[in-house]
């Protein structure tokens, strides 16, 4: 019975140490960890999932996570990014600032050993400052493909009526120069229309 007792005291002190070697993980990892049991309750939250929501651990453990969420806390909008998967985007309002906050939310399912569902994992990512870049690099796209598309245009008309017979006539080698010349336009235009897509 000594020789169990010992392999018992021994096994528990094994799996305590692991325990508490992952929840050290869980706890300094810098995206918000969210576990929730199958009812939908508040099992565990790290420190960043904590500062990410605005809401504090021992406030929301043992009780589902939306609730007691203050009106500029409430998830305002929840989308799948195309070809995402489970990975959604989170829109969150905040009166403190004009600013949303967008967290991506990448969840998985918990499933005991026989396969029954006991709980699902949520990492949260503040993907905030990616979103406004990839606004910004937008705009700025859209803006100066805009300038070049009006010069462009301007030049591949006046092009166009030199070329026309009425204008008067024109060598060959004049010609073949502006044929040559419409022809990249027509090429540069294309690629604007690209980039802008």
């Amino acid at each position: 019975k000594s020789k169990e007792a010992t392999a018992v005291r021994q096994k528990y002190q094994e799996t305590l140490a692991q325990k508490e070697q992952t929840e050290a993980v869980m706890q300094s990892m810098a995206e918000g960890l969210v576990v929730v049991n199958q009812k939908g309750e508040v099992v565990f939250l790290n420190p960043a999932a904590e500062r990410l929501l605005g809401v504090e651990k021992q406030a929301k453990l043992g009780k589902p996570l939306n609730d007691g969420l203050r009106d500029e806390q409430l998830l305002s909008l929840v989308k799948s990014p195309s070809g995402a998967g489970p990975a959604k985007e989170v829109e969150m309002n905040s009166q403190q600032t004009e600013s949303k906050r967008v967290l991506r939310s990448s969840n998985a399912v918990v499933e005991d050993e026989n396969g029954k569902t006991i709980g699902m994992v949520s990492v949260l990512t503040d993907v905030t400052k990616q979103r406004e870049l990839d606004r910004m690099k937008s705009d700025f796209v859209s803006g100066v493909t805009h300038e070049l598309r009006t010069p462009l245009v301007a030049m591949k008309h006046s092009l166009d009526v030199m070329m026309d017979p009425s204008a008067g006539s024109l060598s060959e080698t004049q010609r073949n120069f502006l044929s040559i010349t419409t022809r990249n336009l027509d090429t540069d235009a294309d690629r604007v229309r690209e980039v802008a897509k």
